[in-house]
C-alpha cells in the first residue's frame, strides 16, 4: 500500500450472512479510499479452484462493504497450488513467446545469480512485515538459523514471540540435539564393546 498507510489500520470482523469468514480482514481507521483500500489476508494450505472462487466472494463482500473500493487480497500459501487454480489458457500465449528469451537470459544469467545468492540475502533490505509473515509461515523452519532471512527484524520478532507463547511446549533445541548426540555415542560405544572394537 505504501509508507502513508503505517498506523492508518484497524482489524475489522470478516464475517458475512453468508457464513463465509475471513482470516484477517484490515479496514482503514479513516475514509476507504483508492489509497487506503481494504486488505484481506488469508492462510491457506493449499491454493485451489474451490478457494479461489471463495476468495472471489470475499472480495465481493468487501467490494460492497467498502464504497466500491477493490481491496487488496494477499494469500500465503503453506503447502501448495493445484493446477486447477491457475488459468492456463491466458498464460500460454506468453510461456510461448517468452520461452527463447528466458532461455537465453538464463543462460547468461545463471552464474551472476548463483554468485550473488548470499550477498544479495546479507546486504537485502528487511523484509516487508506482510512479506516476512508470509516467508515464515511458508518455511515452517523450527530453529531460526535455519533460514535465508534469519537476520530479518521481522522474522527474528515473530520467532520471539512464538517461542514466548509456545515456551512451555517446546523443547530447547540445542539440549535436545545433545541428548540425541550423547545417546548416538553411548551406542557406538555399547557396540564397540559387543564386537570387539572391530
Amino acid at each position: 500500500v505504501g509508507k502513508h498507510a503505517s498506523n492508518n489500520y484497524t482489524a475489522k470482523n470478516g464475517e458475512w450472512l453468508d457464513g463465509k469468514r475471513a482470516d484477517v480482514l484490515l479496514i482503514p481507521t479513516t475514509v476507504t479510499s483508492e489509497s487506503l483500500p481494504p486488505i484481506l489476508i488469508e492462510i491457506q494450505n493449499v491454493v485451489d479452484k474451490p478457494y479461489m472462487h471463495r476468495l472471489s466472494k470475499y472480495c465481493n463482500n468487501i467490494y460492497d462493504e467498502n464504497n466500491n473500493i477493490e481491496p487488496i487480497a494477499l494469500t500465503i500459501c503453506i503447502k501448495n497450488v493445484g493446477p486447477d487454480s491457475i488459468d492456463n489458457d491466458n498464460n500460454n500465449d506468453n510461456d510461448s513467446n517468452n520461452d527463447n528469451d528466458s532461455n537465453n537470459d538464463n543462460d547468461s544469467n545463471n552464474d551472476n545469480d548463483s554468485n550473488n545468492d548470499n550477498d544479495t540475502i546479507i546486504n537485502s533490505k528487511p523484509l516487508p512485515p506482510l512479506a516476512a509473515v508470509g516467508y515464515v509461515l511458508i518455511e515452517q523452519k523450527c530453529p531460526l538459523f535455519g533460514l535465508e532471512y534469519k537476520k530479518d527484524p521481522t522474522v527474528i520478532l515473530l520467532y520471539q514471540i512464538a517461542k514466548e507463547a509456545l515456551d512451555h511446549q517446546i523443547q530447547d533445541h540445542n539440549s535436545t540435539v545433545e541428548r540425541l548426540i550423547d545417546g548416538a555415542t553411548e551406542t557406538k560405544k555399547a557396540i564397540q564393546e559387543d564386537t570387539g572394537g572391530v
